[in-house]
């Protein structure tokens, strides 16, 4: 029998929560998954053919089944109590979920195709085929746009495209339609998206983000001023330092006032700040305490400088009339990124085929329904 280490057994032992096991190649994380697996077969009313086990690739899969059969066959094999329910799991063993996620899709939608109305025949399109038919459903889609020339698409044009073609533009919405594929309802992620441009108040999320970010800033700097009064709490060479931390302290504590307060002023504050030199000391005086301090410092510096890149120049009025005025192009570019995922679906169908962002989508369509 195997003898696991204290982690592993928790990896083991723990379950109904999420769990992350994060371990170096060769260091048994199979072998824990396998014995996981077991265990919960063991001491829970389920079968094997319950469960969804995910690998990265098809010899993965293979492996792990082979893997969760020898440990079943070790068991009965030892004679323990329950070798009935054992060799159960080792006939279900065919039926189990134990493959890549690609694959688990495939298997859903082949088996409900008809409530999504695909062909359960469909191949899968390869990469360089997917990427001409993308280009082929783009083309049409910007032909008919340029025809029909619409206020948004227009204003899309008018902002993202260039005056020898529409090389960039194409790129813009390549891009987002690759980008938005990792979410699990794309069209209706971007949708909602970019109907949050329209809110041009301080009450738009956009606001409220920027606005987290620099908080998030902001403590961290308030804690690593608190560092650096624990440093200079002794008797040494870094006592010439408090001066210089008292001017800091304040740089933050208006901030903090400013940001809870005055918004607008705590962006003109920045163009104010300015920082006093560290005190000289000779190399022969200075002690580890020092060097602690002017890192630490350095670091405070520096967080001060990444709220700054968070604060527009110009004010967050000029912001929430940019974000409003955002709005257009960007409801442009939803209508384009719809008529493309129409049109590229489309012609998929017409060649009997799926790409993996469709077997995701698909699967996930079908186990969403009730």
């Amino acid at each position: 029998m195997i003898r696991w280490t204290e982690e592993q057994k928790m990896a083991i032992k723990n379950k109904d929560k999420n769990l992350l096991v994060s371990a170096a190649a060769g260091s048994g994380k199979t072998a824990v998954l396998v014995e996981r697996i077991i265990d919960t077969l063991i001491k829970n009313n389920v079968n094997i053919d319950e469960f969804l086990i995910v690998t990265f690739t098809n010899a993965a899969a293979k492996d792990m089944k082979k893997k969760i059969q020898k440990s079943l066959i070790d068991r009965i094999n030892r004679k323990e109590s329950n070798r009935y329910k054992l060799r159960k799991q080792i006939n279900k063993l065919n039926k189990s979920n134990i493959s890549t996620i690609h694959a688990f899709c495939t298997n859903i939608i082949k088996r409900y195709y008809y409530l999504i109305d695909i062909d359960p025949n469909f191949m899968i399109s390869s990469i360089e085929e997917n990427e001409i038919l993308f280009n082929d459903a783009l083309e049409e889609v910007l032909e008919k746009s340029y025809k029909k020339n619409t206020v948004e698409f227009q204003s899309l044009v008018d902002n993202y495209s260039e005056d020898r073609g529409d090389l960039r533009l194409e790129n813009i919405i390549k891009q987002t339609y690759s980008e938005i594929q990792s979410f699990s309802y794309p069209i209706k992620w971007l949708e909602e998206s970019v109907d949050l441009l329209r809110n041009d108040s301080r009450d738009s999320i956009w606001f409220k983000i920027i606005k987290e970010d620099i908080l998030k800033l902001l403590n961290d700097s308030k804690k690593m001023i608190g560092e650096m009064n624990v440093l200079l709490d002794y008797q040494g060479p870094g006592e010439i330092y408090e001066e210089t931390l008292i001017k800091d302290t304040e740089i933050i504590d208006t901030l903090f006032e400013l940001y809870e307060n005055n918004i607008d002023e705590f962006v003109n504050y920045f163009n104010s700040i300015s920082y006093s030199s560290l005190p000289r000391i000779s190399n022969k005086k200075k002690d580890e305490i020092c060097d602690t301090y002017k890192a630490k410092r350095d670091l405070l510096k520096k967080l001060i400088s990444e709220i700054e890149k968070l604060v527009p120049k110009d004010g967050f009025e000029t912001l929430t009339k940019i974000t409003k005025e955002t709005y257009i192009p960007m409801k442009g570019l939803l209508d384009v990124v719809i008529k493309v995922d129409e049109k590229f679906k489309a012609i998929k169908s017409e060649k009997g085929l799926l790409d993996f962002n469709d077997l995701e989508h698909y699967a996930l369509e079908l186990l969403d329904q009730e």
